[in-house]
């Protein structure tokens, strides 16, 4: 684990993901919070997850000649954490889906395009970082999936007396 800027790791992911952006015709708006604080994590890992959510954003996209990805980037303060929102402006998820859409296998692409992973590795790595992931969706309005994740990371040491109890 190490110390991340968030918006850092958002910027890679974006590269890392132009070529599919640009074939694809979708447009990325960006809105990231230049004082975001920085969190304890896993470059590699989030970067993973970030990359999944964007490949089912552009997947959902994809029927309609493109579409426009906004990812904005937040501090929220009274909670001791940040959160990366990925809006795309895609078909949306059916209402009986959204409940299942973070299982292992769950898929709904045909032609065997997808196996059913992508999201649940997304639910993993956050989890596995003290985070949680939101979606909000609508049939032919697009979605929104939120990640909010806490400053300090489960594991890192608290602060107090060392490990020294008192008697």
């Amino acid at each position: 684990m190490t110390i991340l800027n968030l918006n850092r790791v958002v910027e890679q992911t974006l590269v890392l993901n132009s070529n599919l952006l640009r074939i694809s015709r979708v447009t990325v708006e960006k809105a990231l919070d230049r004082n975001l604080p920085d969190i304890v994590g896993s470059a590699d890992q989030i970067q993973q997850g970030f990359v999944n959510l964007i490949s089912n954003a552009v997947e959902a996209m994809e029927g309609s000649g493109g579409g426009t990805l906004t990812v904005t980037t937040g501090h929220i303060s009274r909670e001791g954490k940040v959160m990366v929102r990925f809006k795309d402006t895609g078909k949306g998820i059916a209402k009986e889906n959204l409940a299942r859409i973070f299982e292992p296998f769950f898929t709904t692409k045909k032609e065997k395009k997808g196996v059913g992973l992508g999201l649940s590795v997304v639910y993993g790595i956050i989890e596995e970082h003290g985070g949680s992931i939101h979606v909000e969706s609508r049939e032919g309005e697009g979605s929104i999936f939120t990640v909010e994740l806490p400053l300090k990371h489960p594991s890192d040491p608290q602060p107090g007396n060392g490990g020294a109890h008192e008697h």
